[in-house]
């Protein structure tokens, strides 16, 4: 639920609503013989940082006062007030290097197929889970990120010196960027909402380029790309960032309905453009 945090009444008028749908949830939890559990409930208002502090710092579960929290978890991924995903970056590079310690402890008995197969099973999927989250971030989130790959491709897996060049090793080993994975996800999504194979939700959010003439990028399937005034924010958003970045594949690739088709062709591309 969206409101102004300096807006007058907005703040008083939202929490009144989120009680009355929770009192909603609650009867009809109550009707079907569950329970609403109220120890489980968090509560998230997320502000940008030129705005000032919310004034919705509690909300009441029926019965029970709920607070607001700095962060949340959702389906393994971490969400702050801010929307700087500076948690969730911290989380997914604290397990990688944990299971990095273990695999390290038994690397010389096992072969160098076997090991990256660890290596996919326990660390790049933790870079990869909800990847898309995080396109836009700050090149420092980036690097942070990148460091775990790097030192599973270098330290662990070839067992390269710490200051070799990275480049050609990712290269060998045919792993794409963190960067690329991020816009490799991103894309993925894209696909699948123009082609009717992902929640209506993310397909709304897509308009196609209709020009007001017919014109040679008519048959481009292009997307509209929205004005965005908060590059922090606003290009970061599914609505913006899809098709700014499926604008710039080729023809042929924007063209594809064969999902399995298009993810092949869409590796080679970034894998090309990056190396």
């Amino acid at each position: 639920m969206a409101f102004h945090p300096s807006s007058t009444g907005e703040p008083e008028y939202s929490k009144s609503r989120i009680e009355s749908c929770i009192q909603d949830i609650g009867c009809w939890m109550t009707t079907n013989k569950l329970k609403l559990n109220s120890d489980k409930m968090e509560l998230l208002v997320l502000n940008a940082r030129h705005w000032p502090l919310p004034t919705l710092n509690s909300i009441f579960a029926r019965t029970d006062l709920i607070i607001t929290f700095e962060s949340a978890r959702n389906i393994g991924v971490w969400f702050n007030n801010l929307v700087s995903m500076d948690k969730q970056v911290t989380s997914i590079c604290k397990s990688p290097f944990y299971h990095l310690h273990n695999i390290a402890k038994i690397r010389k008995f096992i072969s160098f197929k076997n090991c990256e197969t660890l290596i996919h099973a326990f660390v790049t999927s933790k870079l990869d889970y909800c990847n898309s989250l995080l396109s836009g971030l700050s090149q420092n989130q980036i690097q942070r990120l990148q460091y775990v790959q790097h030192s599973a491709a270098t330290r662990l897996l070839t067992g390269t010196r710490k200051y070799d060049n990275i480049t050609p090793i990712l290269r060998e080993l045919h792993w794409l960027p963190v960067t690329e994975r991020i816009h490799f996800k991103v894309l993925l999504l894209t696909s699948k909402s123009l082609n009717d194979m992902a929640p209506f939700y993310l397909r709304e959010l897509l308009s196609p380029y209709i020009p007001s003439r017919m014109l040679r990028s008519s048959s481009k399937s292009s997307l509209v790309i929205p004005r965005c005034d908060l590059k922090t924010y606003g290009q970061r958003a599914f609505s913006y960032i899809a098709p700014v970045l499926w604008n710039s594949l080729p023809e042929d690739m924007r063209s594809c309905k064969s999902l399995i088709t298009f993810k092949t062709k869409l590796k080679t591309f970034l894998f090309k453009r990056i190396f």
